[in-house]
């Protein structure tokens, strides 16, 4: 390794003034001890540590008396390997620590700050009722609704909708909440940006279900999130921090994006490095991959969240395939039942995937959250739960299907690298060595900077099969 080539840049921005703090690999008089970053598709916002010595400046303070709770940080990083510095996250502090030890006679003194990324904004922000304050507040248009309900009709938002409509209504209420200054930077909302799309955006779903809710923006996102089916993710470029929703960027078996997907691959931010980045032999420091039987199933139904239509639903009758009576034909639920495919059940057993979903309503039907509408009872039924309801259930099921069916074949595990700043979440890396290449999907990214020591990268690795697919037998595993 070079050393020195690695860097490291830390921008501060404080009540009182602006700093930057930067450090080479090896460099013995920096005030940078160490940093280090963490993100992962399973979290709604990163972390950061940073470990800073406690040195007396000119106007005699330290990184202790300069920094405070709530101040915004920007962390560069630059690889050996990398042409640039990248930034890799943008947050907030929310923990200034200073520590003395004295064991060994010299003091030993060192200042710690962590912190979250942006998407911190999405989980400390709330929606919020104060009950004395209920007529100031106009929070209700009549009993029983709150204020999402109550701002969605003032937006002219339909009770039914499709994801494009509630998503830029929710995310029009959060940045109203957000009026947040920090230090010398302004508005924290000048350094986000939002980009969302929807796996099928003909389907449609409601706000039943965040009626009344109060609490955290992240919870009210999250249910339209509908994961498996979307991803959502705070993605930092060099100018932006993007919260980002969008169709899961999972392959089948035959190393094919959803054709959604292929879509949106031009919207850069919402499928970042769509190049995916590479490494050989010579790069890996450690790593481990497995095989393993967590998350195979052999049997798939996905159905309507009942809340959604503001009452029970019974799925199995307005959800599944008309050939339930031949579970071989089948596609709502689902059963793996011939010996070629990767999860046959007799192998593996009854392994259910049962999956509900919010956005499954039929665009045609008149649906009336009103339980004593006039659309009630078979009018109803046949328009909202007619063919082409039962059809989406179908296609959702499908989609289920396509990403999972193979999972046992699929390795995942991690992987250390000399540190890099092209390593992103929810992006393909390549294995270049094995013949063909392998390529894992990175669905967490964690870099270790200590100054005097090493840049690392690690990569937590999921649904690795070799480029291009698992070969002419992957034809078989999907008939649709």
């Amino acid at each position: 390794m070079l050393v020195g080539a690695s860097e490291v840049s830390i921008g501060f921005e404080s009540t009182q003034a602006k700093y930057r703090v930067s450090a080479r690999l090896g460099e013995a008089n920096s005030d940078i001890i160490s940093v280090t970053t963490s993100k992962d598709l399973t979290s709604p916002s990163g972390s950061f540590q940073i470990q800073l010595v406690s040195r007396l400046d000119s106007n005699k303070q330290t990184w202790f008396d300069k920094l405070s709770v709530l101040d915004f940080a920007e962390i560069r990083f630059r690889g050996i390997k990398d042409d640039d510095m990248k930034t890799v996250m943008r947050g907030l502090i929310d923990r200034i620590e200073m520590s003395e030890d004295y064991e060994g006679g010299v003091p030993r003194r060192l200042i710690v700050v962590t912190g979250r990324d942006l998407g911190c904004l999405l989980t400390d922000f709330q929606f919020y009722f104060i009950p004395a304050l209920r007529e100031q507040q106009q929070y209700a248009i009549k009993p029983g609704y709150g204020l999402i309900y109550y701002k969605a009709a003032e937006k002219g938002i339909e009770y039914a909708a499709n994801i494009e409509d509630i998503y830029k209504f929710l995310i029009e209420l959060w940045q109203c909440e957000v009026d947040f200054e920090v230090g010398q930077l302004g508005h924290i909302l000048g350094y986000t940006k939002w980009d969302s799309a929807a796996l099928y955006p003909q389907f449609r779903t409601t706000l039943q279900f965040i009626y009344e809710y109060y609490g955290a923006f992240w919870n009210a996102f999250a249910q339209f999130q509908d994961h498996p089916f979307h991803e959502l993710f705070v993605y930092d470029d060099d100018n932006f921090s993007w919260f980002i929703l969008r169709p899961s960027r999972y392959k089948d078996a035959k190393g094919n994006y959803h054709p959604r997907v292929k879509e949106l691959l031009d919207r850069s931010h919402m499928y970042p490095n769509e190049d995916e980045f590479e490494i050989i032999n010579e790069e890996k420091i450690r790593m481990s991959v497995t095989k393993d039987v967590a998350n195979t199933y052999s049997y798939y139904i996905t159905y309507p969240c009942s809340v959604v239509f503001g009452e029970k639903v019974d799925f199995w009758s307005v959800a599944v395939d008309p050939n339930i009576n031949d579970l071989a034909k089948s596609r709502n639920p689902y059963l793996a039942l011939k010996p070629e495919y990767p999860s046959y059940m007799k192998k593996f057993g009854f392994r259910p995937h049962e999956q509900e979903t919010v956005y499954h309503i039929n665009p045609s039907g008149q649906l009336d959250h009103d339980s004593h509408g006039p659309t009630r009872g078979r009018v109803f039924e046949d328009d909202v739960f007619g063919t082409s309801y039962i059809a989406q259930g179908i296609e959702l099921n499908l989609t289920l299907v396509k990403w999972f069916l193979h999972n046992p074949l699929l390795l995942s595990g991690s992987i250390d690298i000399p540190g890099t700043n092209r390593a992103l979440i929810g992006t393909y890396m390549k294995d270049m060595d094995e013949k063909p290449p392998m390529e894992y999907y990175v669905e967490g990214v964690n870099h270790t900077f200590i100054v005097l020591e090493s840049f690392q990268t690690n990569l937590r690795l999921s649904r690795g099969m070799p480029q291009g697919g698992l070969g002419a037998g992957a034809n078989e595993y999907f008939f649709i």
